[in-house]
């Protein structure tokens, strides 16, 4: 039911009248302020000493556009705090409505699960509201004049109003009469008339009847002016009790407005209006709120007093209602009463399951079912301060079949007697594309219980041929559940096997079983009536390409022991396949070509942690060279020739006449040993193995795998040579067909794995400790800016240094027989054979580092004085000579002393930087000398 539209246009003439006393976040406009100076001026000064407005301010606002703007009604009056804290103490203890227990595990009537599950448990009385106290949240922000309000016929006028009169015929004049203080107004040519206490007909009435009379000739226009003000109280529980000055025409309504409303402690259901010490009238607000009724909003008088007592008796209604509140009660006094108050009931509301809570005589909070459909209920008598909760139909719907996953259409369906699968999906069309045809599932509810079982069956069967039994019957409620080839099921299962998983109890695990490793789909499943190991495959969509059909793990859990037992099953066994599976069962699927033990860690584990005295550790280890080696499960009656399988077999390299069979035995109480027996391997398959065997597998003595090495450069076939164990430098030279005639073996370059990696990790240090030091001279500015931007420039060039390798070699004495030089090979070793290179490099603090054509007799200072010579930072007693086959000579070398003269074709000769110029970097020198000698193989190595 609305408010009517005449109710709200009297309110909104109420705060014109009384705008000063609103609320609002707008400014007064200069067009208000000029309404308001239309006022007569004791009503303007009544106001403003009322409120504490300087009126001069506010008469000079139209005259100048400079002026301070005008206050907003929000400062001329205090906003109102609708939810203050004291009202809400207040109303806490005048109606005495304790809270509700929320902490009170109740049991949902919709679904039958714990709150905690479902929904928050609802606390009606702190979340319901009192009806009625909004209309006074907020004021109005503008204001109209009263001159613009029309004038009701019974309005009694007195002194103060303005009355115009018009006459025409004989005269025409206009003429605006002021009733004075004794009630008459003088009317010219006439004389003073009295009008006092007159009704503005009677007003019209009289004076059209005196200027027939004493007028001949002219008629009169009677209408009233501007309104005299009056003064009212308003007192009780008003939010701000005291004198109102207000317009002569306002209301009851008007002047509680005026005060600011009522408190939540206040009634709106019985506000006096007194007058002369009497009661004369009593507002319902419920009146005007409910049903828009202002028959019992009297005008005021001067002198009136609005008193607005406080509430009394209060009751509750939430739920499925209208206007779920706390109302005042007044006449209700029954639950129907209240239902009506609240509107009545929403479409969704099930009035027959509703409940009253109430606190007894004891003070004790008690809660009763009540049937709003029934006599009883509707008339059921109602206390102060009850609540009552009106619940909601059930949110799930009975006659229905639910259709989700690979579909097009996924949804409900209505359900009738007799329907079938094929009744859901007429047609294969109905699924997505690449439908899985031969695995869907229905979830279905056994009533009264309403227990979760889940049923399989074959959706390209049930669609095709809907006479054969795979057309299953379906029920009510019953949710249908279809997969595609290339989705994973796990995220379309997950809700249906938290279900599952929920309604277990003791000594009934979940029916819910899993597939792990190669499989298409691996994961949990529900485990459906009748369910065999290959309806598992089925649901996994079958194995992976690669997966061991031959072995596979079952483990079992036991409820009642506790334990988890392991078998073997064959996968391309029909009568494994056969199997029936239980509750928590799983399926262990391995791979041909991958480990196996990450498959099974977790049932490993499992094995190892529920050992105890009567039950020992069953597990075994196979080591050695079996192609997947590990820790696996001992099953019943398992072999040593079964564990051998179980590792996937042997390796081409396996040792397979006998292995070492490591047993580990105790007596149970205090005495453990360890026993290593030979096992021969035709004896495997009949020898039992115990709780935690090791099975060590032996490889092939002298058995190597294919070793290489890569022979690049001037040697007549280049190439990959694979190479046995002990042969030697020489002995592949000769394999590929010795030098050409350009080649320089003095300068090959050879390079090793081994010795690569651990430059690596040299080279890493060094840059490691470069960076340390190189910070240290940032921090302490030591070397100067110089130093540090050197420094970091030798990082640079260190962080794109890549390690050789390289061994140093005599190819020459290699050849020869030399032993010392014609080393055995590894894998990977990478030979490099440049050709003859006729030049001299000079490299480092020179001024031109360059190379030059080799000429015999040439020194070391002669090629110098060729780079342009030292440089001033050059370490003039450091100078060294890579030859061509890697080695180093320097002063301290007698070489070098003797024979500092006779350079070779593909000598390198490095300067090195003076490190007294890097103060604190001492790592400098060895850097250098790396990158240099780096630089010098990777350069023999890029001409191949």
């Amino acid at each position: 039911m609305g408010l009517s539209k005449s109710f709200f246009r009297t309110l909104a003439l109420s705060a014109a009248a009384v705008f000063f006393t609103a609320s609002a976040t707008a400014q007064i406009t200069a067009a208000q302020i000029e309404q308001f100076k239309q006022l007569p001026r004791a009503q303007q000064e009544a106001l403003a000493a009322q409120y504490g407005v300087d009126l001069s301010q506010l008469s000079g606002q139209g005259n100048s556009a400079s002026v301070t703007p005008s206050p907003s009604l929000q400062q001329l009056t205090p906003m109102r705090q609708v939810n203050g804290q004291q009202d809400s103490n207040a109303m806490q203890n005048a109606t005495d409505m304790p809270k509700m227990a929320s902490d009170e595990m109740l049991e949902d009537d919709k679904t039958g699960t714990p709150y905690s599950e479902q929904q928050k448990p609802r606390n009606l009385r702190q979340s319901l509201k009192q009806f009625g106290y909004d209309l006074f949240a907020g004021s109005p922000s503008t204001f109209a004049p009263t001159s613009d309000a029309p004038v009701p016929v019974d309005y009694v006028v007195g002194p103060g109003d303005s009355i115009r009169v018009q006459l025409y015929g004989k005269e025409n004049v206009q003429q605006e009469l002021t009733v004075d203080r004794n009630g008459q107004i003088f009317f010219p040519n006439i004389g003073p008339l009295m009008v006092s206490g007159l009704t503005f007909t009677e007003l019209k009435q009289n004076l059209s009847s005196v200027v027939e009379q004493q007028m001949i000739g002219n008629q009169i226009n009677v209408t009233m002016g501007s309104l005299r003000s009056i003064r009212v109280f308003v007192l009780g529980e008003a939010f701000q009790p005291g004198a109102y000055t207000i317009s002569s025409l306002s209301t009851a309504t008007h002047a509680v407005l005026a005060a600011g409303g009522v408190k939540k402690i206040g009634s709106l259901r019985n506000i006096e209006i007194k007058r002369s010490g009497k009661v004369v009238a009593k507002l319902d607000l419920y009146d005007l709120l409910l049903r828009g009724d202002t028959s019992g909003d009297v005008t005021l008088q001067p002198g009136d007093v609005v008193f607005i007592p406080t509430v009394q008796r209060t009751v509750g209604i939430g739920g499925e209602v209208l206007r779920p509140a706390i109302y005042e009660v007044k006449n209700e006094k029954t639950a129907d009463d209240i239902v009506r108050l609240a509107g009545g009931f929403l479409p969704t509301a099930f009035p027959a399951a509703s409940r009253l809570e109430r606190i007894d005589n004891n003070g004790a909070k008690i809660l009763k079912d009540i049937d709003l459909t029934q006599a009883s209920g509707k008339n059921a008598a109602l206390w102060q301060g009850d609540i009552i909760e009106v619940y909601s139909v059930l949110d799930q719907i009975d006659n229905i079949v639910k259709l989700t996953g690979h579909v097009h259409r996924p949804g409900g369906f209505g359900w009738r007697e007799g329907m079938r699968i094929s009744d859901v999906l007429p047609d294969i069309r109905e699924l997505l594309p690449n439908p899985d045809l031969n695995y869907g599932i229905i979830r279905r509810e056994s009533f009264p219980t309403r227990e979760i079982e889940v049923l399989a069956f074959n959706p390209g069967m049930a669609i095709t041929q809907p006479n054969s039994a795979a057309n299953l019957a379906l029920q009510a409620r019953d949710t249908l559940y279809l997969f595609g080839s290339n989705d994973d099921r796990e995220q379309v299962l997950t809700s249906l096997i938290a279900e599952l998983r929920d309604q277990a109890r003791f000594l009934q695990p979940p029916k819910v079983v899993s597939l792990r490793g190669f499989t298409r789909f691996s994961g949990d499943f529900p485990l459906t009536a009748g369910m065999t190991l290959g309806n598992l495959l089925q649901a996994g969509f079958d194995l992976d390409q690669f997966a061991d059909k031959n072995y596979a793990l079952l483990a079992r859990f036991n409820s009642e022991t506790v334990k988890t037992s392991v078998q073997v099953v064959s996968l391309a066994n029909p009568n494994s396949l056969a199997i029936p599976l239980q509750a928590l069962d799983k399926l262990y699927v391995f791979s041909m070509t991958e480990p196996r033990e990450p498959v099974i860690e977790n049932l490993v584990a499992r094995l190892l942690q529920q050992a105890d005295k009567s039950t020992p550790q069953l597990v075994v280890n196979i080591e050695g060279d079996v192609r997947f080696p590990g820790r696996y499960p001992l099953t019943r009656d398992m072999s040593a020739a079964d564990l051998i399988e179980v590792a996937g077999g042997f390796r081409e390299s396996s040792y397979a006449v006998s292995a070492e069979l490591t047993r580990r035995s105790t007596d149970g109480s205090s005495n453990f040993t360890t026993n290593h027996q030979i096992l021969e391997l035709t004896n495997a398959a009949s020898t039992a193995l115990n709780p935690l065997d090791t099975l060590q597998i032996k490889r092939i003595p002298e058995w190597r795998d294919s070793n290489t090495v890569k022979l690049v450069g001037e040697v007549r076939f280049p190439g990959t040579y694979t190479v046995k164990r002990g042969e030697r430098l020489a002995d592949v030279i000769n394999r590929a067909g010795g030098f050409t005639s350009i080649a320089q073996p003095e300068a090959t370059v050879f390079s090793r794995a081994s010795i690569r990696a651990n430059e690596q990790r040299q080279l890493e240090a060094l840059r490691l400790g470069l960076q340390q030091q190189l910070a240290a001279e940032a921090v302490t500015s030591a070397g100067g800016t110089t130093s540090v931007a050197d420094a970091e420039a030798l990082s640079t060039k260190l962080n794109e240094t890549q390690a050789v390798g390289r061994l140093v070699i005599d190819m020459n004495a290699a050849l020869a027989g030399n032993n010392g030089q014609n080393i055995e090979l590894e894998d990977g070793d990478e030979i490099f054979i440049p050709q003859l290179r006729n030049a001299i490099s000079i490299i480092g603090e020179v001024h031109s580092p360059s190379s030059h054509v080799f000429t015999a007799g040439l020194s070391v200072q002669d090629y110098l004085t060729r780079a342009g010579g030292f440089k001033q930072r050059a370490d003039k007693d450091a100078v060294y000579v890579i030859k061509a086959d890697g080695s180093v000579m320097n002063k301290h070398n007698s070489w070098f002393a003797i024979n500092r003269n006779r350079l070779e074709p593909g000598d390198t000769i490095v300067v090195p930087l003076n490190t007294e110029y890097k103060d604190g970097l001492t790592i400098w020198a060895t850097a250098t000398q790396i990158i240099y000698n780096s630089a010098v193989a990777i350069a023999a190595i890029a001409t191949l």
